[in-house]
């Protein structure tokens, strides 16, 4: 992603599933795409998922490269480390500063989840944590989306001075709209898990709960909507334990998510407990309060804390006695709890503060004023 002014717009390379070489788009004015070629993978097999990494960075920085440097600054949004590669050729080829926007945090992401056979890991680990120490000390500014993942960066070697924290925002336009119709009156108490079905997001366990609810309460659902890698053993538990009150909706259209979500009674977020995730806040905390829904958040750290500050949500571990006992007290007092969770969802991740605070950024990072140009956005 480049960050520039307008009216000039230059092209950034995104991957693509079997895209050729090089394409370039403009999707819409002032924004312009150029897509190169990865190997995709989205599975659970470590050989593939480092291809499309390494595929990724290497056509990207030889074929998305703009021509020319045209541009204020370069705005690496990270997923994954490789990402920062075609940042910091573009930063010494054109000499533009570099921002890095860190989502998930390497290289503990691969090397401390179970990501990979625990031989490989010992061997990947020194080497890829040098890459990604290099990467976040080289960077002009890097971007936490929380205060325990800017900590973290700032450990493994980003300067303090220009490391700053950015939560991620909902879309309040669709998640929070000015009116919503009734939601329909039901005796069940339906509980929506929407997202990956991870290893990392623990769906088993929420299942299991959802089990030994029902035996008390047969008007208890959990509803599932998503898929992943740990899809297949999940609906193989579902199916071993007879939980006909759990139902897997496979995937559904973003656009039908917040009216799922406003007739839902309680959204269920969960995230393993690796010390790592500490640092991660999973964009579904920022939609179920953007939602106003109550809330069930199996999961630690900063979105935990985030939670507990919004006073719509309970948490617990990430147990299924302890799941299962949050969803139970969530299902019980909401008649109560049902409702606006209040300012927590609208101001601290209003889109337009930290949409602003990331221009910012960016204008620091290029040396300009907060109040410079306006800027436009093309998207890598």
């Amino acid at each position: 992603m480049w960050l520039r002014r307008s009216p000039t717009t230059p092209a950034a390379g995104l991957p693509g599933l079997q895209e050729p070489p090089s394409k370039v788009e403009q999707v819409e004015p002032g924004i312009t795409v150029t897509r190169t070629a990865v190997i995709p993978s989205h599975d659970t097999s470590a050989v593939k998922r480092i291809l499309t990494y390494v595929s990724f960075a290497l056509t990207s920085t030889t074929l998305g490269l703009p021509r020319k440097a045209d541009f204020d600054v370069i705005y690496a949004y990270q997923g994954q480390a490789t990402i920062g590669i075609p940042a910091l050729r573009a930063r010494r080829k054109y000499q533009a500063p570099a921002v890095l926007h860190v989502q998930d945090f390497w290289p503990d992401t691969v090397t401390k989840s179970g990501f990979l056979p625990s031989k490989i890991e010992a061997k990947v680990d020194r080497p890829l944590r040098w890459l990604c120490r290099q990467m976040y000390k080289r960077m002009d500014r890097t971007i936490g989306l929380s205060p325990g993942m800017t900590q973290l960066l700032i450990d493994n070697d980003a300067n303090p001075a220009t490391a700053q924290t950015i939560i991620n925002w909902a879309d309040e336009t669709k998640f929070l709209p000015d009116e919503w119709a009734p939601a329909p009156q039901s005796d069940t108490c339906n509980v929506v898990f929407a997202g990956n079905i991870g290893p990392f997001q623990r769906v088993d366990i929420a299942i299991r709960a959802a089990v030994q609810i029902a035996q008390q309460a047969p008007n208890f659902h959990l509803d599932i909507i998503g898929r992943g890698p740990d899809e297949d053993r999940c609906r193989a538990i579902a199916s071993e334990l007879k939980a006909e009150n759990v139902t897997f909706h496979g995937l559904k259209p973003y656009d039908e998510m917040p009216a799922l979500n406003h007739t839902s009674d309680v959204l269920l977020v969960s995230l393993d407990d690796h010390e790592f995730f500490n640092g991660i806040v999973p964009s579904k905390v920022q939609v179920g309060l953007a939602a106003g829904r109550p809330m069930v958040g199996a999961l630690l750290g900063d979105a935990r804390n985030l939670l507990d500050a919004s006073g719509g949500a309970i948490t617990c571990a990430r147990r299924c006695r302890c799941v299962g006992r949050g969803l139970s007290r969530c299902r019980e007092s909401r008649a109560r709890a049902a409702g606006r969770n209040g300012p927590s969802g609208s101001s601290v991740l209003h889109r337009r503060t930290l949409v602003c605070r990331g221009s910012q950024c960016a204008r620091s990072g290029a040396g300009q004023s907060a109040r410079g140009l306006p800027i436009s956005v093309t998207y890598r």
